[in-house]
């Protein structure tokens, strides 16, 4: 799942994919607020990302090469939050990934970081009084923990513990609520892009996918890593 005002066509490097070197199949969306749903006038509204999400699998799972047994969603940066809202409420995903964490109060990103974050997120939702928003921003936050809470399948977040929208604290918050089996890897000195670690965290990623998929975690798995690049 692509980042906030990210477009499916972003990534994965179609030459150097590192989920398709592992013999797994890989579908890239465009959720509502983001590239072509904008063209098509499809605005985000809380929980309709998840719907769409739903939707996508639906589709796939009709495809023979399509194993509808091992279903993992991966999101990047804001695409860290739409992960667990699709996966906390369809059954056929069995793991969940976020990276590039932005898992704590959208209080954050929308009021403390960069204004532009909070005028892209505008469009994407199609509200242009800051009033409005603003009460879009709490639903969207009761949202995403009710989604925390529901989530039951495996879940990773790869996160930097410099990230200037989702501090450590945040971070840990987040995953001492969730009941699912959890992994997280936070890489010290790291900020929110991680570019620095990319060619570490993917190959990882992709292999920690391919495992879980195969093998499962065991319930009460709480893993926290502290990486130094």
């Amino acid at each position: 799942l692509p980042g906030m005002d990210a477009i499916k066509e972003d990534s994965p490097n179609p030459y150097n994919n590192e989920f398709t070197r592992r013999g797994m199949n890989i579908c890239v969306m465009d959720g509502p607020g983001q590239g072509e749903c904008n063209i098509n006038e499809v605005w985000q509204e809380v929980g309709n990302y998840a719907r769409a999400g739903k939707a996508v699998i639906d589709e796939i799972v009709k495809r023979d090469d399509v194993d509808a047994d091992k279903i993992a969603v991966f999101g990047t940066s804001m695409g860290s939050r739409y992960s667990v809202e699709i996966g906390a409420y369809d059954d056929r995903v069995k793991a969940v990934v976020g990276q590039m964490a932005n898992v704590g109060p959208t209080d954050v990103i929308f009021n403390q970081a960069q204004p532009n974050f909070k005028r892209i997120y505008m469009y994407m939702t199609d509200i242009s009084d800051e009033a409005e928003f603003d009460k879009f921003a709490d639903a969207m936050d009761e949202n995403f923990m009710a989604s925390g809470d529901a989530l039951k399948c495996a879940y990773l977040l790869v996160a930097g513990e410099m990230d200037e929208l989702t501090p450590p604290e945040d971070v840990h918050a987040w995953l001492d609520r969730l009941n699912g089996p959890k992994e997280l890897w936070m890489y010290e000195d790291v900020f929110h892009p991680m570019g620095e670690v990319a060619a570490d965290i993917y190959p990882g990623i992709a292999d920690w996918i391919a495992d879980v998929l195969e093998k499962g975690l065991p319930d009460g798995h709480d893993l926290r890593r502290e990486i130094v690049p």
